[in-house]
């Protein structure tokens, strides 16, 4: 299980600077339009990219350490 989360961990580490790479990139689009659809073409995917290991994560890792709320407290603690 442990080697498993570690995988999945590099998979979020490195999904996470693909996000962080091109969300930097956004201000050179140009205008806002430009800018726009670089979010939808560029930004919108590496997100989604980001959400799928992290949510394996939230289910494997013990919710003590899970340093963030999870999906299920956002809906029903907040």
């Amino acid at each position: 299980r442990r080697q498993r989360q570690m995988c999945i961990r590099d998979r979020a580490k490195a999904a996470l600077v693909t996000l962080e790479e091109v969300t930097d990139k956004a201000a050179e689009a140009g205008d806002m339009a430009a800018e726009a659809r670089y979010f939808h073409e560029s930004v919108v995917p590496a997100m989604a990219a980001l959400r799928t290991p992290v949510d394996k994560l939230e289910v494997l890792v013990d919710k003590k350490v899970w340093p963030m709320p999870s999906y299920s407290d956002l809906l029903f603690e907040v």
